[in-house]
């Protein structure tokens, strides 16, 4: 039984030429219909509850506080029973452009870095 999933957040501000990751230029809709797109599959694959989320990418902290939350929402219903809430988040957020109070706030909704 699978009870973890990995999440490939394919956005980022800018694209770094040595990168072979699958991403594209951060644009705010795109992002929204992406976590649209996301909640569907959720919906139809996770036939278990999780226990861990792994979060990363292309660059996580590309989307606005926002889309974390409704990222991290939408996982939060597939958690498993008997956990306080929430999985046991690992968010790949990295410190860009000197943002250390985005990162303050990725670790109060509930992810790990």
């Amino acid at each position: 039984m699978i009870t973890s999933a990995y999440v490939h957040v394919p956005f980022c501000r800018s694209i770094c030429a040595y990168c072979d990751f699958a991403r594209w230029m951060y644009q705010e809709e795109t992002a929204w219909e992406w976590l649209r797109q996301l909640e569907r599959e959720a919906a139809e694959k996770i036939q278990a509850p999780l226990t861990t989320l792994y979060i990363g990418g292309g660059t996580p902290n590309a989307l606005t506080a926002a889309q974390l939350e409704a990222l991290l929402a939408l996982f939060d219903r597939h958690h498993a029973p008997g956990q306080s809430g929430q999985m046991g988040q690992l968010a790949d957020v990295v410190a860009d452009q000197g943002d250390v109070r985005r990162v303050h706030g990725n670790v109060a909704a509930g992810f790990a870095h």
